[in-house]
C-alpha cells in the first residue's frame, strides 16, 4: 500500500512538472502540457467520483498526451542530440579478445 501511495504522489508530481516544462512552448505544447499534467495531477481524486466524471478524466489526459505527441518539435526534429555525442559507442569484440567467454560479444568503447 505504500509503494502505490508512493507512485501517486510521483505522479502528482511529474504532472506539476510537465506543467511547468511545456509552459514556456506555448501553442498545442501548452495546451497538451496543462491538460496532460492536470490528469496527472488528478489522477488519485478521480477515483473518488462518479463514472462519467472519470471517463472525462481519461478524455482530458489523453487528449492532452495527443496534443503533445503531435506538437511540433521546437528544436527541430533533424537536429542531432548532444545525449548521443556523449553515448558510449558500442561494438563486437573479436573472438581473440573474449578469449572463449560465452558472456557477450559486446564491447562498450568511449
Amino acid at each position: 500500500m505504500a509503494c502505490f501511495a508512493v507512485g501517486l504522489i510521483a505522479l502528482a508530481l511529474v504532472g506539476g512538472r510537465l506543467i511547468h516544462g511545456t509552459w514556456a512552448s506555448g501553442g498545442s505544447a501548452r495546451l497538451g502540457g496543462m491538460l496532460a499534467g492536470a490528469g496527472l495531477l488528478t489522477f488519485l481524486p478521480q477515483f473518488f467520483t462518479p463514472g462519467p466524471v472519470r471517463i472525462v478524466h481519461g478524455l482530458v489526459l489523453s487528449a492532452g498526451l495527443a496534443l503533445l505527441a503531435l506538437a511540433p518539435d521546437p528544436a527541430g526534429a533533424s537536429a542531432p542530440s548532444q545525449s548521443r555525442s556523449r553515448m558510449k559507442s558500442i561494438a563486437p569484440v573479436s573472438r581473440e579478445m573474449s578469449s572463449g567467454s560465452t558472456a557477450g560479444n559486446i564491447a562498450i568503447r568511449n
